[in-house]
């Protein structure tokens, strides 16, 4: 009897001292845009469960699952794997960065639009402009904002509409040198940025407020 005892602590001891599993894997993407799926693949060996856990909440026991964002930021995803008897494991790490605009807004804009002001009467315009990503993953940047301010101007994306803009900015001047408060959005739908904005000056400005409108297309 005590022979077929030590024989199976034998045989448990052995089982337990098989490989440890090294955890790794792979995606097919590591910044995307809100609601874009990421394809995740193991690469792990000698494991037996998989245990996902993607940063945004949310988990999978999956060894190679399919996940969609629904929100924005700098994710750490994490693969916990470990073998049959659960009593070897081992952990990895990869980053995702999910900004909160659709990618296609970034890049140069070729627009033409309108405005009218207080002080100087209406007029059209034709310029360009060029948007980039911020440091924050909802920000972007637009430079040469409709061809008036000096300087660049943020915006952010809004949140559950990938495709738009919105700006609320105090005190930016412009290429005169004059201050303004801006207010207004960008919104993207089939190719085309539609334009929308209000300026008030926070100083003395020679326009007074300017409201535009305005369309652009990519280039």
């Amino acid at each position: 009897m005590k022979k077929i005892i030590l024989l199976c602590v034998a045989i448990a001891m052995l089982a337990s001292c098989g490989k440890k599993p090294e955890s790794s894997f792979t995606s097919d993407k590591t910044e995307i845009s809100l609601g874009q799926a990421v394809q995740f693949n193991s690469t792990s060996t000698e494991a037996y469960y998989y245990h996902w856990k993607f940063g945004d909440g949310t988990s999978s026991r999956e060894a190679n699952p399919l996940h969609t964002f629904t929100k924005s930021g700098d994710f750490n995803v994490m693969l916990h794997v470990s073998n049959k008897g659960g009593d070897r494991w081992d952990n990895s790490y990869l980053h995702i960065k999910v900004n909160g605009y659709n990618s296609a807004l970034l890049g140069n804009w070729a627009a033409t639009g309108n405005y009218s002001s207080t002080g100087c009467g209406t007029d059209n315009q034709i310029y360009t402009m060029n948007i980039r990503g911020g440091n924050q993953s909802d920000e972007l940047i637009v430079s040469n904002f409709v061809d008036f301010f000096s300087f660049d101007v943020k915006g952010t994306s809004v949140y559950g509409n990938s495709n738009k803009i919105e700006f609320s900015q105090n005190n930016i001047q412009n290429k005169s040198g004059e201050s303004y408060n801006i207010n207004g959005n960008f919104e993207l739908s089939s190719g085309v940025l539609s334009i929308n904005y209000t300026l008030t000056p926070s100083g003395t400005a020679s326009c007074g407020v300017i409201t535009g409108t305005g369309s652009a297309i990519a280039y």
